[in-house]
């Protein structure tokens, strides 16, 4: 049966339910779900956690995408065509944007929690959850995205409220993940800011990327 309608996801962190260690001992005798919705990703985040290598990788692909945006620019200032949704710079605030974290601090129970894919109707994806070990960082979107482009390949659009910070080292997983075989064409895959979340970028920044003002399908 052809598929009629455009096949999207959406993404974001969310912080521990547990806010407080008082409230840890009221839960405990309750039984988990989150494991549910983890999968592939969730334990391959897990392992990179415990070999001690999470903070590197997240540095190393962080400097890729920097050199990647760095050639872009440098594309644009020779006069060749520009990408529709090229990088540009963005003033809003955003708490989540952070592409490293080498230091939890002393608030670390205000930031552990999950990075997890959901449908636009906000069902969460089996499997496509895993597990925050520090504050929210590019790399957790990183393996969600991985892991849901080689489930579904067909995916059309992904929506990330960090989605002009982030859209570069998109770029990269996306050539590569086509380099490997496991989606058709990186072309065709969409980074979009969600509805709400585009009016805390500015003006420019929602033209690019906001679902209100952009074709999607």
């Amino acid at each position: 049966m052809p598929q009629n309608y455009p096949l999207a996801v959406c993404a974001d962190g969310i912080n521990s339910a547990n806010l407080f260690k008082s409230s840890a001992g009221v839960t405990s005798t309750i039984e988990h779900t989150t494991k549910t919705y983890l999968g592939i990703a969730a334990d391959k985040v897990r392992e990179v956690k415990e070999s001690g290598k999470l903070s590197d990788i997240a540095k190393d692909r962080a400097e890729a995408a920097a050199v990647r945006a760095d050639e872009e620019a440098r594309r644009r200032g020779e006069g060749g065509a520009e990408r529709p949704a090229a990088m540009h710079a963005c003033n809003t605030a955003l708490t989540c944007n952070r592409e490293t974290s080498s230091s939890h601090g002393r608030g670390e129970v205000w930031i552990t929690g999950v990075v997890a894919g959901a449908c636009v109707h906000a069902v969460p994806g089996m499997g496509l959850a895993v597990p925050m070990f520090g504050p929210e960082e590019h790399y957790y979107y990183d393996e969600v995205f991985e892991a849901v482009l080689k489930v579904r390949p067909d995916l059309e659009t992904i929506y990330l409220d960090l989605a002009c910070r982030y859209y570069i080292r998109f770029t990269l997983l996306l050539e590569r993940l086509q380099q490997e075989g496991h989606i058709p064409d990186a072309e065709a895959v969409k980074l979009l800011l969600p509805w709400m979340h585009g009016f805390d970028h500015n003006l420019s920044c929602q033209l690019k990327f906001s679902g209100m003002y952009t074709v999607s399908w």
